[in-house]
């Protein structure tokens, strides 16, 4: 993740002092243990934002407007953001953009759960769209799909997700019990937000979805049974219970 990063900084001559995320430690415990036993602390680039914003900073570049302030809401890389995700998730409000400061310092955007799903359901089936986004489209899936590893991380449910549907599926996970998945080829988007915020219920109701509408094989590839019913443990692993999907509509 953070060579990654680093490659993008060095192609467009900037640096991890350019981010504007700030630090947090990394979530694969074998490489936050190793860091804390190192004596080091977390920098920017060890944010799980630090890739997106990278890309905000080549952006920015590509439009010939100034790094510095990338993330404030009237920079030219917020502006082109609103308008490509107006475009792709079918937001025709007439009215500004509803707006917050995420949690690494940039603008995020209120939408519907139907526009999420909407933009994801496009970004499957680019076909339909104008050649100019189509094409731009087929390069963020196809870059999904070719490296999944980069969209999560290794054992990411989205990554582990892909990695078992190969070029079937992209998926993208949110803050706050959020989780998009798009379905190649069949123009299908699917947008979930848990109203608590909690993770747990996410994946057995991705599955249950995926399995009502016929994208998943049968038997179930080795890699999703644990999303199906993922087990609970008490303090000593013994298994105490699971969580599932107790009943899914399909709605049309």
């Amino acid at each position: 993740h953070r060579l990654a990063v680093q490659s993008i900084l060095d192609k467009i001559g900037a640096t991890e002092a350019d981010l504007h995320c700030g630090p947090h430690a990394p979530a694969d415990v074998a490489s936050r243990d190793e860091l804390i036993r190192s004596g080091r602390a977390p920098t920017p680039i060890y944010n799980n934002c630090s890739g997106k914003h990278a890309g905000m900073l080549a952006l920015a570049k590509v439009l010939g407007a100034e790094m510095q302030g990338y993330w404030n809401f009237d920079h030219p890389v917020q502006q082109q953001i609103r308008s490509t995700y107006r475009q792709l998730c079918g937001d025709t409000s007439s009215h500004e953009v509803q707006w917050a400061v995420d949690g690494c310092a940039i603008p995020t955007y209120l939408m519907t759960l139907r526009q999420l799903a909407t933009g994801f359901a496009r970004l499957s089936q680019p076909e339909r769209l104008d050649p100019v986004w189509a094409d731009a489209t087929r390069r963020v899936t196809g870059a999904m799909m070719a490296e999944p590893d980069m969209v999560g991380g290794a054992e990411a449910r989205d990554s582990i997700l892909m990695r078992s549907l190969p070029r079937r599926i992209i998926a993208k996970a949110g803050a706050e019990g959020v989780q998009a998945l798009g379905l190649i080829d069949r123009g299908i988007g699917i947008a979930i937000k848990v109203e608590d915020g909690s993770q747990r219920p996410l994946w057995p109701a991705c599955i249950a979805i995926l399995q009502r509408l016929d994208h998943l094989p049968d038997p179930l590839p080795t890699a999703l049974m644990d999303f199906r019913q993922p087990e609970i443990r008490n303090t000593r692993n013994e298994p105490v219970g699971f969580v599932s999907a107790g009943r899914c509509v399909h709605a049309r």
